[in-house]
């Protein structure tokens, strides 16, 4: 097979092409907290939560009072909190803590959080891949049209045994490929198991965690 680059890409480059995914606990939560406390009381509760490290100013925190979020349907935010027993009783999937939060109660809220973070990052994760994600096998001459295309559209990155072939096509759907060749190729002096090629579609909206999926297979 002919060789189609020589390219010199630092490994800071390579790096935040990769691993895009490590900022994935930076990007923005909302919150929602209802509450029949007075702001000040509000006010303090998050500032404790802050102060904490709980929660940060990336976060978007709504705060609602009881009678207005009974009233609420097909409410979507990523994090529950209140101070009220009844709200809490109603809708397990709430944390409850009291207005005058202690050091115990923020242990726990924080342990909370996180495992429910672990658990949305997992489930969306599994819908990435079962959705966009699939295994092929290609012909040496198919591989090497594919780098033709990615060379003249997108971005080629070798790393270790494998190559990144990425483009940003707003006329295509989103897609993770994993590509194994017929028949072993070398590419920059290196020689290649798979190849991983991906399209991201910025409709899809999910940026980080597509990304997250990408780092995952390779």
């Amino acid at each position: 097979m002919k060789r189609y680059f020589n390219i010199d890409i630092s490994k800071e480059t390579t790096n935040i092409a990769l691993y895009l995914a490590t900022i994935l606990d930076k990007r923005k939560k909302s919150i929602l907290l209802v509450s029949n406390h007075n702001r000040s009381i509000n006010n303090h509760l998050i500032f404790k939560l802050k102060q904490a490290g709980i929660i940060t100013d990336k976060e978007d925190i709504h705060i609602m009072p009881e009678y207005i979020y009974i009233k609420q349907n097909n409410i979507k935010f990523d994090y529950f909190i209140t101070t009220e027993q009844k709200v809490f009783l109603k809708n397990p999937s709430f944390f409850l803590v009291s207005p005058l939060i202690k050091e115990e109660e923020l242990l726990k809220m924080n342990l909370y959080l996180s495992s429910l973070k672990n658990n949305q990052d997992k489930e969306t994760m599994t819908q990435i891949m079962s959705t966009y994600f699939k295994e092929v096998t290609m012909s040496l001459e198919k591989v090497e049209e594919l780098i033709d295309f990615y060379g003249s559209k997108g971005v080629i990155i070798p790393y270790d045994n494998q190559l990144l072939l990425s483009v940003f096509d707003e006329k295509e759907k989103s897609y993770i490929k994993k590509i194994y060749p017929e028949s072993s190729f070398s590419f920059n002096n290196k020689k290649i198991k798979y190849i991983i090629c991906i399209n991201y579609n910025f409709d899809l909206k999910k940026y980080f965690q597509f990304f997250d999926a990408v780092k995952s297979i390779m």
